[in-house]
């Protein structure tokens, strides 16, 4: 069906032919694709191209452009009256002319004739055309700016058409023919869709049909409009128009540096998006991406199309694996260094870390350990501060930093499953800032608060012996200081005996304190301040929460130091167990997760609480908060739960590299769930076998993880279960395991 425009019809064949020259198509291409499209059709002679075009065989040109003539002629009744008076029924115009009639874009006269023989002027052939391409007379342009709008619609081209007002009445067929062909490539109203496209889509003409006819069937080539990777195994491309036919076979991805190509491991393609997984990228180097063949929505193939980005460059990453996170420059010689796990002491060791300044080793931390200094963060689990106490980077060049697969993070899993990890950072080249006091004020009786500029060291800003407070007399008052928990710039200290807000008191630095990095330190001395006659908060207990007949959790208000077993007990008014005041089993207090929080264990087999029985938690003033400051003894009643011991249960578990399994538990587990043999990986193979893998070593941290690793390595194509015979709780007690504790496993990226 690709031409049914151009069958031909007995009544039309000396359509367009009146007088013939030889030459015609031999000199104008653009009647040679129109006679080929069917669009016009000469007698074998020629097409009269000097001559004027009638107004009939206006009308036969516009259905065949609009691609209606096959359904005008089969639904053409020549009973039917005609809309005009002179035209008669058997006239080969008769069908084409009426139907243009309907449609409204050729009208008659006002006498209710067409006057078919009559010749057509310019303006009456533009108007015409702008039909065709759905522009609306009187709306969309009027008989006096018809070149105006045409102009502006790209139906003319010539700068002078813009101010042309004047009809010419002696429009040629060769002019006409050549503002015909330029219509077919003239985007419709409000719309990129051309004839030559809606053609195409309508199974009109095939592409070969549109080529043999001297017209470019791509009208628009296929472009790249963006591309940009989102992580660092991922580039995602954006092109000018829905593509398909690109597959991982047809592509590839070099590093223009080394000519090395780049792993491409999958693509995905949804309309105008193409999405390309790859191998690593060196971020900000430079890659060339080549289609070898790509082809659009019509079947139009572009060969070898290139395209370049630069490698990724994070601002910052964020996975399961123990990767670095992101790094911050602070000054000419110092950085900070995130990652994305929670780390121990092991990221403090210097052996770790080497620097390379534009891709060369310019700083060794084995070799050069004396001249690194390494500090964790006080206010974050995840960092550290690195400073060079001999180098100063340079503003010109750009730093890699580089560390080796043998770091473990505080669950003792390998920096990026043992292959370390790498990530570039431009430097910061400001002088250290020296350290200074900001402020000192203590909104209470209790604690004075000393605020600095920068974080602090936390071994020097809590030792007792670097702050001394006097009072009006010249008495020392013994106070402790703590880092802010909440703010590494910030000193509480915490004073023993609560001051008098009728005094002035001053403040003594008497040893140095140190910024985090050990870059500057700070001695003052004679700093007065006054007390507001307020309090401070009181330490209290907000909330106990009673998780079954042996488990308590008990929430403070405040971040509490580590309390002992001993320091908090439980008693009843109508549970005669609990006559007394108790002692708890078992305490559990993270000291590196929530520090409001304690979890108290009952021995169920000889207390365990009731339901309808009320009891009151005692926290004794040892319990202090983070300043040392206690409260007395303070108490929180609650009702009791009578319901069973819950088994802890897994919240995740995560597949962390080649042989590494992490997995997580969602209450405090026993540091005995550490026999290797109680815990099975299961998959099944290639014909749909049950395979189990028995870990090599299973490890137990912050009695809430389990770290397993494995003899082989596990395949990222297979989908693995861990499950295990039984779980043992803080308290010790064990719960039974089995298929019912089977989960699977994700891989984590």
């Amino acid at each position: 069906m690709f031409k049914k425009i151009i069958a031909c019809f007995m009544a039309i064949t000396m359509l367009l032919s009146v007088t013939a020259f030889a030459n015609d198509t031999n000199e104008n291409t653009y009647v040679d694709t129109l006679s080929k499209l069917g669009i016009v059709k000469g007698n074998g002679k020629g097409y009269d191209l000097d001559g004027q075009i009638k107004r009939c065989e206006a009308a036969a040109i516009i259905v065949r452009l609009l691609g209606e003539e096959d359904n005008m002629m089969m639904n053409y009744d020549p009973s039917q009256i005609s809309y005009y008076s002179d035209i008669e029924s058997d006239k080969w115009y008769a069908p084409y002319i009426n139907y243009i009639a309907n449609k409204g874009i050729i009208n008659g006269y006002s006498d209710f004739t067409f006057r078919p023989n009559q010749y057509i002027s310019e303006k009456s052939v533009i108007k015409m055309l702008l039909g065709v391409l759905e522009y609306k007379y009187i709306i969309d342009f009027t008989w006096s700016n018809i070149y105006e709008k045409a102009y502006e619609y790209g139906l003319l081209e010539d700068e002078v058409d813009k101010t042309k007002t004047e009809d010419n009445n002696q429009f040629t067929r060769g002019e006409a023919f050549e503002l015909v062909r330029k219509t077919i490539e003239t985007n419709f109203k409000d719309s990129d869709m051309t004839l030559v496209k809606k053609w195409i889509e309508d199974d009109r003409f095939s592409i070969s049909d549109i080529t043999e006819a001297g017209l470019d069937a791509d009208e628009t080539k296929t472009e790249v409009t963006n591309i940009e990777n989102t992580n660092s195994t991922s580039v995602r491309i954006t092109f000018n128009e829905s593509v398909k036919g690109i597959t991982k076979d047809n592509v590839s991805i070099i590093r223009k540096d080394t000519d090395k190509d780049l792993k491409i491991t999958k693509v995905t393609v949804k309309d105008n998006l193409v999405t390309i997984v790859t191998g690593a990228q060196s971020a900000l180097k430079d890659y060339e991406v080549t289609f070898e063949s790509i082809s659009d929505n019509y079947d139009f193939v572009t060969k070898d199309l290139k395209t370049q980005f630069k490698g990724y460059m994070p601002d910052e990453i964020e996975s399961n694996k123990f990767l670095i996170s992101k790094i911050e420059a602070v000054s000419k010689d110092t950085i900070k260094v995130f990652f994305t796990q929670p780390i121990g002491v092991v990221p403090t060791v210097t052996n770790f870390y080497d620097i390379y300044e534009d891709d060369t080793l310019w700083f060794d931390g084995d070799t050069n350990a004396s001249d690194m200094y390494i500090a964790k963060l006080p206010d974050s689990d995840r960092g550290v501060i690195i400073r060079l106490t001999k180098k100063n980077y340079d503003i010109k060049k750009m730093y890699k930093l580089k560390i080796k697969g043998t770091m473990t993070n505080e669950t003792g899993v390998k920096m990026n499953d043992g292959e370390g990890d790498s990530m570039l950072f431009p430097p910061l080249v400001l002088d250290n800032f020296e350290l200074k006091r900001e402020l000192t004020y203590a909104f209470n009786r209790n604690v004075v608060t000393v605020e600095f500029n920068k974080s602090l060291d936390k071994a020097t800003a809590e030792r007792t012996a670097s702050f001394q407070i006097v009072d009006s007399n010249n008495n020392s008052k013994v106070g402790v200081p703590r880092l802010d928990p909440n703010n590494s710039k910030r000193v509480l200290i915490g004073m023993i005996s609560p001051l008098d807000p009728n005094q002035t008191y001053k403040l003594n630095i008497l040893n140095p304190i140190y910024d985090l990095e050990k870059a500057t330190s700070l001695v003052e001395t004679k700093i007065e301040f006054g007390v507001a006659e307020e309090a401070s908060d009181k330490l209290e207990i907000s909330l106990v929460e009673p998780v079954s007949n042996s488990e308590i959790r008990v929430y403070f208000n405040k971040i509490i130091a580590e309390p002992r077993i001993t320091d908090i007990f439980i008693s009843s008014t109508n549970d005669s167990n609990f006559s007394g005041d108790t002692v708890f089993d078992k305490l559990y207090f993270d000291k590196n997760g929530n520090q409001t929080l304690v979890t108290l264990y009952l021995n169920p087999s000889s207390k365990k609480l009731k339901d309808g029985s009320s009891y009151t938690i005692k926290a004794t003033d040892r319990v202090k908060d983070y300043t040392g400051l206690s409260n007395g003894d303070i108490t929180f009643d609650f009702n009791g739960n009578g319901s069973d011991k819950q088994s802890p249960m897994l919240s995740s578990g995560w597949i962390l590299g080649k042989r590494t399994v992490k997995l997580e538990f969602d209450k405090p587990i026993s540091g005995t769930n550490n026999d290797n043999n109680n815990y099975k990986i299961k998959y099944r193979n290639s014909d749909d076998e049950v395979k189990i893998l028995t870990p090599s070593q299973a490890s137990i941290f912050d009695y809430k993880y389990v770290i397993l690793t494995m003899n082989t390595d596990l395949d990222y194509s297979k989908t693995y279960k861990i499950e295990y015979t039984m779980i043992k709780d803080f308290r010790e007690d064990s719960f039974v395991g089995g298929s019912s504790k089977e989960d699977i496993l994700d891989f984590a990226y």
